[in-house]
């Protein structure tokens, strides 16, 4: 089976939104499922080189954009829709992670894909939404965060709250693009609706997931601290913090020829750890 890129599926509000899968040539071996993060996409930066990475070591691996997060299936790398990324919502993300995972299994039911263990990988914002993810579906044998916040709702304040109710829209700036991005309080409004379910503190969790936090000592946009927030709510999660690791773990887009120091040393870390927990047959 060979790699297959660009699969369509639909998410929230029936929303198409693309799919990416390596499959790996050692058959039985573990499926990693990657969420990338705010005004993020499935092809920013290493994702790519990390997803043949992680097929080198045998798994097979998926990367998907989230049906709101401001991309098309025609325009998969810009942000052609602000629209949509303005009224995105964390219940939205994990619809759309929900659809991948449905998706996955129904490959494995049809004998299109072969794994033994499901393994979830969220940068940054989708940190939360994996392990939401992986305390609500039985079938995820473990969550790994990179640089991940320790709250969704971090972003919003009394300042934000004013601006919100009096236009009804708020702007992100992407230094990359140059683009003003729209957030409404479609996000916030979701989250206070949802909080049983989307704030981490209010989580009752029914088993002890395997949690791997890796952090950087360096990071510039969710300080190393959020990571130790996380331990506190999870405290069998095993922390990995990596010295001079930023947020991006050295990457760029478009990428460089070759994964970053700070990428390797993040890619080791979380594979040694999967290796202790999850032993290859």
């Amino acid at each position: 089976m060979e790699i297959s890129k660009n699969i369509l599926l639909h998410g929230a509000d029936d929303r198409p939104f693309l799919v990416d899968l390596y499959p790996s040539h050692q058959r039985d071996n573990d499926l990693i499922v990657f969420c990338h993060g705010f005004k993020g996409f499935k092809d920013w930066g290493c994702w790519e080189q990390m997803a043949l990475w992680w097929n080198e070591q045998g798994y097979h691996f998926i990367k998907f954009n989230y049906s709101h997060n401001g991309t098309t299936p025609d325009k998969p790398m810009d942000f052609a829709d602000l629209k949509a990324f303005g009224r995105n919502t964390f219940s939205k993300e994990l619809f759309d992670l929900e659809q991948v995972l449905q998706w996955a299994n129904d490959q494995k039911a049809s004998g299109q894909l072969h794994y033994r263990y499901l393994h979830l990988i969220g940068h940054s914002r989708s940190g939360p939404i994996v392990l939401i993810k992986g305390f609500e579906d039985d079938q995820v044998a473990s969550v790994t965060t990179w640089a991940a916040v320790s709250r969704l709702d971090r972003f919003v304040d009394d300042k934000v709250i004013q601006e919100w109710n009096e236009k009804g829209v708020i702007y992100v700036f992407n230094s990359r693009t140059e683009q003003y991005m729209p957030l409404y309080r479609d996000i916030y409004d979701d989250f206070i609706q949802n909080r049983h379910r989307l704030d981490l503190t209010q989580l009752q969790p029914k088993r002890q997931l395997p949690i791997h936090i890796v952090h950087g000592v360096q990071d510039e946009t969710v300080p190393v601290e959020d990571a130790f927030l996380l331990k506190q709510l999870f405290p069998w999660a095993n922390v990995s913090v990596i010295p001079g690791m930023g947020h991006s773990f050295g990457c760029t887009h478009p990428p460089a020829e070759q994964l970053p120091h700070q990428a390797q040393q993040l890619l080791r870390a979380s594979l040694a750890w999967l290796h202790d927990h999850f032993p290859k047959p």
